[in-house]
């Protein structure tokens, strides 16, 4: 059950660690485990990504990135940009992920893995993780990583002869309503409750005209089964400024 350890467990998991996650009684235990979700399921992340996804001031995102990497849980490494660290998890905290029930996906990143030149592509699908999280509240329902997408596939999705695997897909909680009729005032015939899948393809610079339409046919390919011309899943496009 979730906030319940072993003895094994508590062999690496610190007392400290152990009260923040469990959240018996500790004012900030919501936060704690929030920000190891992020970094269990992204791999590592910046305190900008911190102070986005949980709303909190610059002193209050250093006051909590210090207490969990205090008890042993994260660590930080250098980034080689600005910010000048970053932080992911620590082999006892990846367990205390796993003893929680924080995060369904465990990364298992390590600071040897990080590569420059992909860090701003992959701490703004953190931000675009959390704002979706903030526009669809408890309708979304999750996201599906790039690395779950690759697993899922075999490894090989072939997109018009060449591999193409998305940056993500995001879950969300969808009612359709059916009507008794299309008059104006008519009631509610029939509800359900369905979970869609959206794509979520990251842009961090503009394309050329050529190869905005070869992606758009690629995406096109995505979205409608080309038996049926049904649709089949939607799109999110992000872009930094």
């Amino acid at each position: 059950m979730e906030g319940l350890t072993t003895v094994s467990d508590m062999s690496v998991l610190s007392v400290k660690g152990h009260r923040i996650l469990a959240g018996l009684g500790h004012r900030n235990s919501s936060t704690y485990r929030s920000i190891m979700e992020m970094l269990a399921r992204f791999g590592y992340g910046s305190i900008r990504e911190v102070m986005y996804d949980q709303k909190i001031s610059l002193r209050t995102a250093i006051n909590r990135l210090w207490y969990l990497q205090s008890a042993g849980l994260i660590q930080r490494f250098e980034s080689q940009t600005v910010p000048t660290e970053f932080y992911c998890l620590t082999p006892d905290g990846r367990q205390a992920v796993r003893n929680f029930n924080i995060s369904v996906e465990i990364s298992g990143f390590t600071p040897r893995q990080y590569n420059l030149i992909y860090q701003q592509h992959d701490r703004l699908l953190i931000k675009t993780f959390s704002a979706l999280r903030r526009i669809f509240g408890s309708a979304f329902l999750g996201l599906v990583s790039e690395h779950q997408l690759k697993r899922e596939a075999g490894g090989k999705r072939q997109r018009h002869g060449g591999k193409r695997v998305l940056d993500g897909e995001f879950k969300l909680q969808v009612t359709k309503s059916q009507m008794e009729s299309a008059q104006p005032g008519a009631q509610v015939a029939k509800q359900s409750v369905e979970e869609w899948r959206g794509g979520l393809e990251l842009e961090l610079s503009l394309k050329t005209p050529k190869r905005y339409r070869r992606q758009f046919e690629d995406l096109a390919a995505e979205i409608f089964d080309a038996k049926t011309d049904r649709r089949s899943r939607g799109w999110c496009c992000s872009r930094s400024e």
